[in-house]
């Protein structure tokens, strides 16, 4: 898998900062941190099974990544990376519709923690008090009920473009 890195610092003059070829069968997801890339990477063990990955590569120079931090988040038949979001030092990494794992990218090149919580989700929305997800037809809200969920706290990743989150009237509307 060939991955190009792009600088976008003068969006009238993107230039390419650098490319990396990851030793993977197949990319899942990618999201960034100040200086650090992180990436979902499946590695095929079987046929049909996989081993999904975070991987971390150091951004210091873009023009050659260098990969400091591998954590397996699961294997298994069918099993697959479904996303990666990132707010201020919280990473989530959600895999299989099953699990998503949180990690402190207090130091973005070394994620710490890695704990499951017991929600998958093909998309997500992170606000100040709240996780919400959603996978198969249930949406899910986790953290401080009492919060208000409001446009201007959500921040919110949706893979594929099957399904958004409105943003101006808190409502998720399946595609």
């Amino acid at each position: 898998v060939t991955v190009t890195l792009l600088d976008v610092s003068d969006p009238l003059a993107i230039t390419v900062a650098g490319t990396m070829e990851l030793a993977a069968d197949r990319l899942d997801a990618v999201v960034t941190s100040p200086g650090a890339l992180h990436t979902l990477l499946a590695a095929e063990t079987a046929p049909g099974a996989w081993r999904i990955e975070l991987v971390t590569f150091d951004l210091a120079d873009p023009a050659a990544p260098v990969e400091c931090d591998r954590q397996q988040l699961t294997a298994g038949p069918g099993a697959r990376g479904l996303l990666l979001a990132r707010r201020d030092q919280l990473l989530l990494a959600a895999e299989n519709q099953t699990a998503t794992h949180a990690f402190d990218v207090t130091t973005p090149t070394t994620p710490q923690g890695g704990f499951g919580l017991p929600v998958g989700a093909e998309a997500l929305a992170l606000t100040d008090t709240r996780l919400v997800t959603f996978a198969g037809d249930e949406l899910r809200v986790q953290g401080d009920e009492a919060a208000e969920l409001s446009r201007d706290q959500v921040w919110s990743v949706f893979p594929g473009g099957g399904s958004e989150w409105d943003l101006w009237s808190g409502e998720f509307h399946l595609g």
